[in-house]
């Protein structure tokens, strides 16, 4: 039994380890971290839609650009 057990937390590492930093956070924030969980969200949005409006506005999609606009989000 601890065999299978092992096994099933050996090959969901990730998961647990993603769900490890969110609960660490959820803990540590409190109160905030519904508008915490807001605000990754409209960022992942933006970030994809920056990505799919590059081509039309005839720009390159470019990693260094993407991020640099989440550093922009994040620092201000």
């Amino acid at each position: 039994m601890f065999n299978k057990v092992f096994t099933f937390v050996s090959e969901k590492k990730e998961i647990l380890i993603i769900s490890s930093i969110v609960s660490a956070i959820a803990n540590f924030m409190n109160i905030l971290f519904v508008p915490f969980l807001i605000l990754i969200g409209l960022n992942i949005v933006d970030y994809s839609t920056g990505v799919m409006a590059a081509p039309y506005r005839k720009k390159k999609i470019d990693s260094k650009i993407g991020f640099l606009g989440i550093k922009k989000k994040i620092c201000f």
